[in-house]
């Protein structure tokens, strides 16, 4: 799984993303989690499916590093295009080894 910049969230134990709904994120599977500074490995805890009207400025904030919602919002039509709106909600826990 990969992100593209070293958000704040991947110091944490436990993190989340967003993603393009493509019912593979199953929980307890383990993903190389790849950064642009490092690579670690992650568990599922936990998915949830949502849309953008689902988004609140707390997911925004712990998610993406924005501040509104709208800002995460804007990210996701840019990489998803403006009308796709299915996506899932995805809980890690990194593995530490």
């Amino acid at each position: 799984m990969k992100f593209s910049k070293e958000y704040s969230k991947l110091t944490k134990k436990r993190f989340t993303t967003i993603r393009k709904n493509t019912r593979r994120y199953k929980p307890e599977s383990i993903y190389d989690i790849i950064t642009p500074k490092q690579k670690f490995r992650a568990r599922i805890i936990s998915r949830e499916y949502i849309t953008k009207k689902d988004i609140t400025d707390f997911i925004a904030l712990y998610d993406a590093d924005c501040f509104y919602k709208r800002e995460l919002i804007e990210l996701l039509e840019k990489w998803y295009g403006e009308h796709f709106d299915d996506f899932v909600l995805i809980t890690l826990e990194r593995i530490d080894e």
